[in-house]
């Protein structure tokens, strides 16, 4: 084999391999399970109910701070994370949430709601 031949096969070998690597999603994992209550309800509740938004009383459009009230909001689409508005609205998919003063949540927090949900957004 010739030199070009040889940097042409290791540039595709390494192009194959990129490709293969890279994910959008993170993984979906059987085990351990997300848990709502002890996972993604202090999430929530930590960054989403703060600053008279979705936990006050006198917020007219719906609250985060149980399971059935989030069930019942319908931004959740248990068993399909793109979907959801919730997922959408953390990400920015939406107008990013939760606003400013509070800052967006980090990649594992994201991570928690993204696998909670995709894992049926079960009350556990």
């Amino acid at each position: 084999m010739s030199a070009k031949s040889i940097a042409i096969f290791a540039l595709f070998t390494l192009f194959s391999l990129t490709i293969v690597s890279c994910r959008n999603n993170p993984e979906i994992p059987a085990q351990p399970v997300v848990s709502f209550s002890n996972d993604v309800q202090s999430i929530l509740i930590g960054n989403c109910t703060q600053s008279g938004c979705h936990g006050n009383k006198e917020f007219r459009r719906f609250s985060l701070t149980t399971y059935d009230q989030i069930m019942a909001s319908g931004t959740v689409i248990a068993g399909d994370s793109h979907n959801s508005n919730l997922y959408k609205a953390i990400t920015g998919r939406n107008n990013i949430m939760p606003k400013a003063p509070q800052s967006p949540l980090n990649d594992r927090q994201i991570s928690y709601i993204y696998v909670w949900i995709a894992q049926g957004a079960k009350n556990n």
